[in-house]
């Protein structure tokens, strides 16, 4: 039986790369502030690592079940299409790209692997016999 598996790598990818920023955002004020525990505003570090990490938790889960089963598969994509879309804002309001640069590609890979899990159809071959 065939599966997505480049939509499940490119999800699995940039899911990665999202939890990872969530957590790189979470600790951004010990970077820059190392005795101020608050970044800004009261913690709106803490808000944005939220905002990163859990929809990039979400897209694991989600292109997980790209594998798992074929009838749930366009669910599942838009479930990935809307959580990287969301984690693209946490990073994007985060507004530090110095530490984060390097992770920035994951809601983009993300979203690729969506949209082709959402393009994906298996392959009929017809027999001649």
């Amino acid at each position: 039986m065939e599966r997505p598996i480049v939509a499940y790598y490119f999800s699995i990818v940039g899911g990665s790369f999202e939890v990872i920023t969530g957590i790189v955002t979470a600790f951004q004020p010990r970077f820059y502030y190392p005795y101020n525990i608050f970044y800004q505003n009261g913690g709106e570090s803490v808000f944005y690592s939220l905002l990163t990490a859990l929809p990039g938790l979400a897209v694991l889960y989600l292109s997980r079940r790209f594998l798992a089963t074929s009838k749930e598969l366009r669910v599942s994509a838009l479930g990935v299409i809307v959580m990287s879309i969301v984690s693209l804002f946490g990073i994007l309001g985060s507004g530090v790209f110095l530490i984060e640069g390097l992770l920035l590609p994951g809601p983009f890979l993300s979203f690729t692997g969506g949209v082709l899990g959402l393009l994906w159809r298996p392959t009929v071959v017809e027999s001649t016999i």
